[in-house]
C-alpha cells in the first residue's frame, strides 16, 4: 500500500513555494550539497581523501552542510531533513556543547 503525502493541491502549492523547484541556482547549489553528501557516504571507509574517517565525522558533517540547504531554501530543507535520523541531530549537538 502506498499512502502520498498530501493532496495534489498541496503539492503543488509546496513546489510554488520551494526555491529549490521554482530557482536554478539554488537547485543546483543545492543538488551539489546532496552530492558532496552522497560522495562522503560512499568513500566511508576506503582510506581515500574523502574518507572523513568515521561514521560520527560524516553526520557532523552532513548537519553542517544541512545548514546551507536551510539558508538556501528553508521549505526544502524540511522535506530533506525528514529522511534523517533526529538521532544524528541530537549526538552533534551534544558534542558540540
Amino acid at each position: 500500500m502506498t499512502t502520498s503525502i498530501g493532496t495534489k493541491n498541496e503539492r503543488m502549492r509546496y513546489r510554488e513555494r520551494s526555491k529549490y523547484y521554482t530557482n536554478k541556482s539554488v537547485r543546483k547549489k543545492i543538488d551539489k550539497i546532496l552530492e558532496l553528501n552522497a560522495t562522503y557516504c560512499a568513500n566511508l571507509g576506503t582510506g581515500t581523501p574523502l574518507d572523513l574517517g568515521s561514521k560520527e565525522a560524516v553526520e557532523k558533517k552532513w548537519v553542517e552542510m544541512a545548514q546551507g540547504i536551510f539558508d538556501l531554501d528553508p521549505e526544502y530543507y524540511v522535506t530533506v531533513m525528514k529522511n534523517t535520523d533526529g538521532n544524528i541531530l541530537k549526538h552533534v549537538a551534544l558534542r558540540e556543547a
